[in-house]
């Protein structure tokens, strides 16, 4: 439950102090999360969630439950649903 909000040009902003995270819900709908570990999540509207953390990594998981991380060195690890995975690195 969101224990304050506010509203500017159709963003709403909803800071949770018990979990000390910050919701911002934007005009097309999707979602950002804003963690005090600097962790920052986007959550699009055709289910995709992408996922920034700390150390830089980033990850991107898709409706069909694929993962794509992208580590700070460059390397590129893709989990699919079916077990499998993929390591891309870079050049």
């Amino acid at each position: 439950v969101p224990s304050a909000c506010c509203s500017q040009a159709d963003i709403f902003v909803y800071i949770i102090f018990s979990f000390k995270t910050t919701q911002v819900t934007h005009q097309d709908g999707s979602n950002s999360f804003h963690f005090p570990n600097k962790q920052i999540e986007h959550h699009y509207t055709d289910g995709r969630k992408e996922i920034t953390f700390p150390d830089g990594t980033k990850q991107m998981v898709f409706p069909d439950g694929t993962r794509d991380t992208t580590f700070s060195d460059g390397m590129r690890l893709i989990d699919y649903p079916d077990g499998n995975q993929r390591v891309v690195t870079s050049s």
